[in-house]
Parts: structure tokens; C-alpha cells; sequence
């Protein structure tokens, strides 16, 4: 196809998007249904309603079932009003989806919707002078939305430019002040001879120190130079003690298979803890099968090597572990393998703090950074690493305890950043358990998650090792089946259960959500040029805030030739309902023919990007109402 949306064009750069990984419903083409009149009407004098562009698009019904209708859309024709705002066609569809190329609008004016789907005959679309621009933060403040409107306060779309500017409170930043550092981003957005700006505050404090540089860097508060600077500003000794392991003058040890508990004489609930111990063993290598870590990390090496994994127990504050922020005192620590001395192997160091809840989870996670070294051969991204181990933990305990929940939450509150991207928002990693869970649910168990560890020692990245170890599984479980129905899975279902076990996980409705818009009556919301980073995904909530029956209609947009981005609107009535994802189109449309208090409450469109490369962005549209 030859056309392209203003919106998509003001991305600028060559993008990748959208392939739909699931199974469609077979495909529906409606018959012509007669002729279609329209008319542009304007809204105040002086404006030309002649000349204008709309584009015709056919649809196909790809999916209908318990009031959700998803249509993909194929172009047609393009059609051009007359001296008086008229225009016609020959419906290619019984339905069809008018888009109107708001670059042929008169400069400084707005039409009242760019897409619009329409089923009957005749329709009437309204022009106007745009008369304020919102800007609006989205996605914690890192991405945002320019959305023109008319006299009344209504969202119009009109061609707008816009440019942005970055500023720090302060000239010169040292490595000392750098946690200090505020930035405010200036947008100024165009529309005609209007002009409209906001400043907003961007704000990174959750990222490491390397995560602060790096934006920084890209806002063009420093230079290269001026980050090499900071860094050299706090070089130091990064050598370790030879074996830094805890020494205990009255030690108490248990021996559970390979592995050693260590204690001092006198710990508080050690017998409990024990028990813990001795249980998670049990469950790791007696039920589920995993191997043992014997420290076997490095083939053809002659250093002789223990026999036993250690698990040591510290109070809280006796050793401290060092974050490019601040020092924090331990809670729980796997130490990872040193590749030139196999003698040390791996061990884990715990807090013992009194709560047998909370150590059942830290001993589990830990514990099983072991089994991750000993299948891996090697350390692992820590993002692998830390989502793998909390997978474990739930595996042992059957059940999310609060920290879990905060964790996942986190997750999903900040999904536009990559899997393999935790520069940013550190903790977030932990959250991404979803992923083995979701692979554990739908793709073949604790034996699939073995031969994605496995996989991981033949390759350096995390995600080529997912996606070797799903192929090794099973020649239908691909990366991208499993980004998409993760992305689903953790945006809409109240439950996580895993299979074999009579424990249902669970994590919260709230747990889903990053942008939430409610229709309390008809109107519009558009979300435009989204930048949709790879391996990751985005979710918009809409809520129906009438009992009254409406139908909302959602449009997605994305550039001609897409690739590897897919959407799918899931909607809850009476109970969670998920549809299969359809094929990849440059429109797709979402209808859903009950969005009211007493049917469908709530709909929430999931966008996800499943490429593995972090170069393949993804942008798309989205033109949500409610009629």
C-alpha cells in the first residue's frame, strides 16, 4: 500500500512492527452493501471543508465472540470531499473504516475522528479549529501524548509538530551529586500558528548509576568526555577478600543431598530453618527432578572441586553488599561463579530474620541460583537470573506472598523497557518471573524451563536462550508465541495456577494496569507515535463508567509492512476472556458491542513488541471512542 498516517510519519525513523503470533478465527469478508455518503461539516465559519482525504478500508471479521468483534482492515480507495464537504463511495464491506489524511486539512484545524468505523450508509464527520494542545506524561513519565482539541475541550486530530528540549538543575555534575540530578523535558508542540508547551519532570531516580549516565548521555546533559569524567571520579579497589565466606567460631551444619547449611550455635529458629532447608531440597531435586550443583561448572578443568553447595547463615549487618547507589545490608546473596578458581563454585549467603515466611521464599530464590549456574555453566543475565529464581520460589512455596506481588506489580507498572534491558528500573527483574511462569503454565512445564538453562551454556543471550531452549522443547514454541501470551497473561488474569498443584497463585487485578482511561460518556482518546521497544510490551485499561449499553471501538495503527509487534484487546465480563491474536494488518480494529456497568467493565489492549534485537523499535496509534 502506498499511504501512511500522519501519526506514523512524525515517528520519523524506519520502523518495525506488528506480527500476530496466535491462531485467528477463519476470515469473514462482508459483501458490498450499496453506496456510502458522507459529509464533513465545520464546525465554525471560515473554515474549507472541500478537498479533503479520506481513505476507504475494507474489513474482514477476524474474531466475534462474547461481544468482542476484532476486524483487520485492507485499503480500498481513497476519496476526496467536494466544494461542500461531500463525498462518496462504493462500499468494498458492509463495514468499513474511514481514515482521514489530516495533512489535506486546512492549516490549524482538526477533524473529530482520523478513524472512524462506520456500518451503515451515511455518516457525518466534524471539522474544527484547533484551540489548545494537552500534553500529557505517559508510561512513568518517559514517553508523552499530544493531543489537540477544539473550543469545547474535544480530543480532534489535526497535524501537529513537535520538538523537545532537555535541562539539569545543575551545570557541572560530579559522581557524588549525581543521585541529585533533576531533569525537566520541554515540549512544544505546533498545530497552524498555535503554539503549546509543557514542561515535565523526568525522573530517575530508580536507575543505577550506569542508568543516570546513560540518559544523561542521550538527553545531551553530557558528553562522553563528562561521563568518562564522572566515572573516574569514584574508581576503587574492586578486588575481593580470597574467600569471602562467613567463618563461624561455633558452626552447626546440615547436609541436605549436595547441599550444606551452615549456622552458628545459638541462631534463632534454627530448627525451623533447617526444616526449610532440608524442604527446599526435597522439592528441587526429589520432585522436580532439577540437577544438584556440584560446582561441575568449567569442562576440562583439573582444579579439584567441593563436593557441596554451601548455604550460610548471617544476621542482618554483618556483611553489606555494595549497588552502584548505596551499600544495603543482606538479606539474601547467591555468590556467583568464578570461572578461574571452580573451588569457590557458588554459595548463598541468607539473612536469618525471624520470619519463616519470608526466609522460605529468600531460601528457595537463592537457593536455586545454584541449579541456574549448574545447568548454565556460567553467570547469567540478571534479569534471567533473578526472574528464573523467583519462578522457583514459587514453584516450592505454591502460592505469591506480598513481596512477590509488589515485585510483579512493579513489572507491569514500567513494561517499556526490554526483558534484557534493567538499566533503568533495577528491581523490576524480579517482577519479570512471569515469563517462566507463563512458560511453566502453557509450555511444557519444569521440562522446558530445564532446556532453556541448558541452552544458556551455548550461548551469551538470555533471549537466544529462550528461544533455542522452547524450540529444544517442543518446534512450536517460539519467542515470539511466548512474549505475546505473556504479555495477556500478565495483563488481564486474576490467577496464576501451576499445573499439578492445588494452589492457585495469586497475583491481583491491579497488577496489570500502567495507563487507565474511563468512558463516562461518548467521546475519543488517542495515543499517538507510542515507541514500543523490543521484548517488551505496553497495556491501556478503559473503563466503562455508564450502565447504559455503548459500544467502544479501539483502532490500532501501525506502519505498512509490520513485522514484529502484535495487539489484542482483552475484555472482562462475568469472567476473564482472552481471544487469540489475529494476523498482522496496518489497521486493526477492536468492537466491543456491550461496554456498559451491567456487561463488559473494563478492556484492556495489550501492544508487544517480540523482537529480539533492542534496535527493532515498533510505533503505533491508537484512536479509542466510545459511540
Amino acid at each position: 500500500m502506498k499511504h501512511r498516517s500522519d501519526l506514523i510519519k512524525r515517528a520519523g525513523a524506519a520502523i518495525l512492527a506488528a506480527v500476530i503470533c496466535a491462531v485467528s478465527l477463519g476470515v469473514t469478508a462482508f459483501a458490498d452493501s450499496g453506496t456510502f455518503r458522507g459529509t464533513v461539516t465545520a464546525a465554525e465559519n471560515g473554515i474549507s471543508t472541500g478537498g479533503i482525504e479520506i481513505e476507504v478500508y475494507g474489513s474482514r471479521l477476524k474474531y466475534s465472540k462474547n461481544g468482542l468483534n476484532r476486524y483487520e482492515h485492507y485499503y480500498s480507495k481513497t476519496v476526496t470531499t467536494d466544494s461542500s464537504g461531500r463525498f462518496s463511495f462504493s462500499k468494498p464491506t458492509a463495514k468499513v473504516l474511514l481514515h482521514v489524511k489530516t495533512d489535506t486539512l486546512p492549516g490549524g484545524t482538526g477533524i473529530s475522528g482520523e478513524t472512524l468505523l462506520v456500518g451503515g450508509n451515511s455518516d457525518t464527520l466534524s471539522l474544527s479549529k484547533v484551540k489548545s494542545i494537552s500534553i500529557t506524561p505517559l508510561n512513568g513519565g518517559m514517553g508523552f501524548n499530544v493531543t489537540p482539541k477544539d473550543a469545547s475541550g474535544n480530543v480532534i486530530y489535526a497535524p501537529v509538530s513537535v520538538r523537545e528540549s532537555f535541562s539539569a538543575n545543575m551545570s557541572r555534575i560530579t559522581y557524588n551529586d549525581i543521585n541529585d540530578v533533576k531533569i525537566s523535558r520541554k515540549i512544544t508542540a505546533t498545530a497552524g500558528s498555535m503554539n503549546f508547551s509543557r514542561t515535565l519532570n523526568v525522573d530517575i531516580s530508580d536507575c543505577t548509576v550506569s542508568g543516570k549516565l546513560a540518559k544523561l548521555l542521550e538527553y545531551g546533559i553530557i558528553t562522553d568526555a563528562e561521563k568518562e569524567r564522572i566515572l573516574n571520579e569514584n574508581i576503587t579497589d574492586t578486588a575481593v577478600a580470597e574467600d569471602e565466606r562467613p567463618q563461624y567460631i561455633n558452626e552447626q551444619t546440615y547436609t541436605a543431598g549436595n547441599f550444606m547449611l551452615h549456622y552458628e550455635y545459638g541462631t534463632p529458629c534454627s530448627d525451623e530453618y533447617v526444616n526449610v532447608f532440608e524442604d527446599v531440597v526435597d522439592t528441587f531435586f526429589c520432585r522436580y527432578g532439577f540437577d544438584e550443583p556440584y560446582h561441575e561448572f568449567v569442562p576440562g578443568s583439573r582444579t579439584q572441586r567441593e563436593k557441596y553447595y554451601h548455604v550460610y547463615l548471617v544476621s542482618r549487618g554483618a556483611i553489606s553488599i555494595d549497588s552502584d547507589v548505596a551499600p544495603r545490608a543482606v538479606s539474601g546473596r547467591s555468590k556467583k561463579i568464578d570461572v578461574n578458581d571452580v573451588t569457590k563454585g557458588g554459595y548463598v549467603v541468607i539473612d536469618p530474620n525471624g520470619d519463616v515466611s519470608a526466609f522460605r521464599k529468600t531460601m528457595s530464590h537463592e537457593l536455586f541460583h545454584g541449579v541456574i549456574y549448574r545447568y548454565t555453566g556460567k553467570n547469567v543475565a540478571s534479569w534471567f537470573e533473578e526472574s528464573f529464581a523467583n519462578y522457583a520460589a514459587l514453584l516450592y512455596m505454591g502460592e505469591v506472598n506480598s513481596p512477590m506481588k509488589t515485585q510483579i506489580t512493579r513489572y507491569l507498572k514500567s513494561p517499556q523497557y526490554p526483558l534484557s534491558n534493567i538499566s533503568l528500573y533495577r528491581s523490576r527483574q524480579y517482577g519479570e518471573m512471569l515469563i517462566p511462569l507463563y512458560i511453566h503454565n502453557k509450555m511444557g512445564g519444569v521440562a522446558t524451563i530445564k532446556k532453556i538453562m541448558s541452552a544458556y551454556s551455548k550461548t551469551s543471550n538470555s533471549l537466544t536462550a529462550i528461544s533455542n531452549g522452547l524450540k529444544a522443547a517442543n518446534k512450536s514454541y517460539t519467542f515470539g508465541k511466548m512474549l505475546t501470551g505473556a504479555a495477556d497473561y500478565g495483563a488481564f488474569t486474576k490467577s496464576h495456577k501451576l499445573p499439578g498443584t492445588t494452589v492457585s497463585a495469586k497475583i491481583g487485578t491491579n497488577a496489570r494496569r500502567t495507563v487507565s482511561y474511563s468512558f463516562t460518556a461518548p467521546g475519543a482518546y488517542s495515543v499517538s507515535d507510542m515507541t514500543l521497544e523490543a521484548n517488551s510490551a505496553m497495556y491501556y485499561e478503559f473503563k466503562a463508567g455508564s450502565a447504559q449499553k455503548k459500544t467502544l471501538v479501539v483502532t490500532v495503527e501501525t506502519p505498512e509492512g509490520t513485522a514484529d509487534s502484535s495487539y489484542n484487546l482483552i475484555v472482562e465480563g462475568k469472567s476473564v476472556r482472552i481471544p487469540p491474536r489475529g494476523n498482522a494488518a496496518e489497521f486493526v480494529t477492536f468492537e466491543v458491542t456491550d461496554f456498559c456497568a451491567g456487561g463488559t467493565k473494563t478492556a484492556v489492549l495489550t501492544a508487544v513488541n517480540t523482537a529480539q534485537k533492542s534496535s527493532k523499535q515498533a510505533v503505533f496509534a491508537v484512536n479509542a471512542y466510545v459511540k
